[in-house]
């Protein structure tokens, strides 16, 4: 017969004690546990290079109507100002290149959420008395609100690269709309006198959707033709390489658009050298205002 275990009263009250200690400490265990786990790298900002650019059939489709202008929001007067054909001419014009006649170059910048690195472009293109454009986020206008006024004060231009950093042509109409009603209210709560007349879809994704809400807000959709990639050492090489290519293929003098971005390294870093040798070559470096072909440009 197998003989019963039996506890002493001093044994359960030692037993008792040591469950109910464990039983408090185990929490405590498992988030010092959690907190020694390695932190994920954040993931890179997707390359602004475009793919295939996604079909209409491929995006919610509903109908464009009249969108309403509200009656309190800073873009109001702006929009109110807007003629259907002004909107008609800004949806038919994205720019895609600049004044090829001209010994000029459109450098532009994407994000600008590092306020660090726009204000050392800055320093670099008062040096070389050049321009150049910055494509903000919400984001990089909250990030960078402290210098918004430096970078209108010195002569570049602001414009828009949506609120959220989102594939606008995936979006439905309304969604598209937010996207750049929060963005223009952001800005307009930094800058209220200033009024943005270019945006730039994020990876340069759009459709006639997209291209006819932007021109409801005034805005003109601009591209570019010559990227800078910015993450190895080789990013001046590759600009003046693809500028090569640019120039044979249009036969141009200039007008080239550089898409670059404020978050990338060897686009700050290599700042001075490719705004110096754009300078060498004999180029004057304008803002996207300055530089874009006189047919792209709206005669009031």
């Amino acid at each position: 017969m197998t003989e019963k275990f039996k506890l002493s009263r001093k044994d359960f009250i030692v037993l008792a004690a040591a469950t109910i200690l464990a039983l408090l400490i185990r929490p405590v265990v498992e988030l010092i546990s959690r907190s020694k786990k390695p932190v994920q790298p954040a993931t890179a900002t997707d390359s602004e290079t475009p793919t295939e650019l996604p079909s209409e059939t491929q995006v919610p489709t509903e109908p464009i109507q009249p969108t309403e202008i509200p009656t309190d929001t800073p873009t109001t007067q702006v929009r109110q100002l807007l003629t259907p054909e002004k909107i008609d001419f800004l949806v038919k014009h994205p720019i895609n290149h600049g004044n090829t006649g001209k010994k000029i170059v459109i450098m532009t910048y994407d994000e600008g959420t590092v306020p660090a690195n726009i204000e050392h472009l800055l320093d670099v293109y008062k040096t070389f008395n050049g321009k150049c454009t910055f494509f903000m986020t919400g984001d990089g206008l909250e990030q960078s609100k402290n210098i918004l006024g430096r970078i209108r004060d010195e002569g570049h231009f602001i414009g828009c690269h949506s609120y959220d950093h989102i594939n606008l042509a995936e979006l439905t109409n309304d969604k598209i709309t937010d996207q750049f009603n929060r963005w223009q209210d952001k800005f307009h709560s930094i800058l209220p006198d200033y009024q943005t007349a270019y945006f730039r879809a994020p990876y340069g994704s759009y459709n006639s959707r997209v291209l006819e809400i932007a021109a409801s807000f005034g805005m003109q959709h601009v591209f570019w033709n010559v990227e800078s990639g910015g993450i190895t050492s080789d990013t001046i090489k590759y600009i003046f390489d693809q500028f090569q290519q640019y120039e044979n293929y249009y036969q141009a003098i200039g007008g080239a658009i550089v898409l670059s971005h404020t978050m990338r390294y060897y686009d700050i870093s290599q700042a001075e050298d490719i705004l110096k040798k754009w300078t060498e070559l004999g180029y004057t470096l304008v803002t996207i205002d300055q530089g874009k072909k006189d047919s792209d440009t709206w005669k009031s």
